[in-house]
């Protein structure tokens, strides 16, 4: 949870303890609790259910400093020596939002927590689904998953049957796991009465007054799956192309001043121009030997 929550708890506990030396009758960690902005998803667990160790089985193993943390719950935890200490106040603090939780989880599947639960369904306290065609209807808690730490809770709507993230922010940081995955099946398998029906009215994608046929989705996925590149990441690519031309352009190979490099350049050059001068001499000793040949043919009829 973030710093602003933290202040705003420390806020309230020295509300909670001026609001027990005002008032005769004390407030119980439960209802403070309950009470505290972002926790209105919260029903009070009683008191006999936290008190019986059955329902508490195998929660020492997950909860960080258990024994304080129960003993808070229940008002047993004596205030003077946590104030001592703020640093383990806190962690006490922190143990004991997440072991009641976790009884809140298991507490809200029983006759009891439902029924709690159902008020403030019908009231309306965990919001109304966003979907136009489900019209405002009431949603419930639920948890994506069962571990604490792994997932906020969101909100499921029974009568479109989705899942829905919830519309003010302060319920946001509430675990999900508080709530537990299994919680509206539950309630509905227990009490089927509260099931509402299916929306009749579904929407329908339109265009130009028709109706879109179910192939054109199927045949755009298969245009944009063939689809190569887009046109604005293919101009990125062939802008890239340029510039690693352009630097290679400007890279020049280094050439070498050793005497036996020069050397060898100078002795590569005279056997060209050796080669050039014999090919230019090797034409007019042909032309030598056609004249020597044609003067013979010439004398031979005498």
């Amino acid at each position: 949870m973030g710093t602003k929550s933290k202040i705003s708890k420390s806020v309230l506990k020295i509300v909670r303890k001026l609001s027990k030396m005002s008032s005769s009758e004390e407030v119980s960690w439960v209802t403070w609790f309950c009470g505290l902005r972002g926790n209105e998803f919260f029903c009070e667990v009683d008191e006999d259910y936290i008190q019986d160790k059955f329902n508490l089985t195998g929660l020492n193993e997950q909860v960080p400093n258990y024994r304080q943390a129960l003993d808070m719950i229940l008002d047993l935890e004596p205030e003077d020596e946590l104030e001592d200490n703020p640093l383990q106040s806190d962690m006490t603090e922190q143990a004991a939002e997440m072991l009641y939780g976790l009884i809140h989880a298991r507490y809200i599947l029983t006759n009891r927590g439902i029924a709690q639960m159902i008020e403030k369904y019908q009231t309306g306290d965990f919001g109304h689904c966003p979907r136009v065609y489900c019209e405002s209807q009431p949603m419930l808690p639920l948890g994506l998953s069962d571990i604490p730490g792994e997932a906020m809770v969101k909100t499921y709507c029974p009568k479109c049957i989705d899942v829905y993230t919830p519309k003010s922010s302060r319920h946001h940081h509430t675990d999900g796991a508080y709530f537990g995955t299994g919680f509206p099946h539950m309630l509905f398998m227990v009490h089927p009465e509260y099931r509402p029906k299916r929306p009749i009215n579904q929407f329908v994608p339109r265009l130009y007054g028709f109706k879109i046929h179910s192939l054109a989705y199927q045949i755009q996925l298969q245009a944009a799956a063939s689809f190569k590149m887009p046109l604005r990441a293919l101009c990125e690519v062939k802008s890239s192309n340029r510039k690693n031309q352009t630097v290679q352009s400007e890279v020049r190979v280094p050439t070498t001043t050793t005497g036996a490099h020069s050397i060898g350049t100078r002795t590569q050059t005279n056997t060209t121009t050796d080669n050039n001068s014999a090919a230019n001499c090797q034409p007019k000793a042909n032309e030598k030997k056609k004249e020597k040949k044609d003067g013979k043919l010439k004398k031979s009829p005498q």
